[in-house]
């Protein structure tokens, strides 16, 4: 019970980010764009199924269709690094290694795992792995929405100086008051 819970909320609070940072962005563009079709853009578009089905192999808790989506995972992770197009985008390279190497070290962690849901006990290198592959799609796309620069603040103005206090001129003496008479009694 306490391992389905915790599943639960990983997927949906990983599912909640990728939707606050914009990746379903990535299958935005129309496919058929003729010629100038940009690969970097259907790059994308495959890292980012290979992310939801594998997200959703793992809240199925499919053994099998996660070793399925991991071997696919490792194939475009290799592609990825030997494409000429990617040998100066470090950041997309150095995504798409770690991602293989945490694909291959899944794959085998769950050829030898000897437990009844291997799944639990890897969770920790699902959620990374997942996160990986976002972080990939976002390089991808040139990482999403560009910050503006924050303009310098100005500085303080002169404050004029403070003028003299003037003298106050002596309040004249209060005259005497003569005193009341005592009331009447009743």
């Amino acid at each position: 019970m306490k391992h389905t819970v915790t599943r639960a909320v990983t997927v949906l609070v990983t599912c909640a980010a990728l939707a606050a940072g914009g990746i379903g962005m990535a299958t935005a563009a129309p496919e058929d764009r003729g010629k100038g079709i940009s690969s970097t853009t259907s790059t994308a578009a495959e890292v980012q199924k290979l992310h939801d089905d594998l997200a959703q192999a793992v809240e199925n808790e499919d053994v099998e269709a996660v070793e399925g989506v991991l071997g696919k995972v490792d194939k475009t992770m290799g592609a990825i690094l030997t494409a000429k197009q990617f040998d100066r985008a470090a950041e997309v390279r150095a995504d798409a290694g770690k991602a293989r190497d945490l694909s291959r070290e899944l794959q085998t962690k769950l050829t030898t795992a000897r437990v009844d849901n291997p799944l639990v006990t890897l969770n920790g290198l699902l959620q990374s792995l997942l996160a990986t592959l976002s972080g990939l799609i976002d390089s991808l796309l040139g990482g999403g929405v560009p910050v503006p620069e924050v303009p310098e603040v100005p500085g303080v103005p002169d404050v004029p100086g403070v003028p003299d206090v003037p003298e106050v001129p002596e309040v004249p003496g209060t005259p005497d008051v003569p005193e009341l008479p005592p009331a009447p009694l009743p």
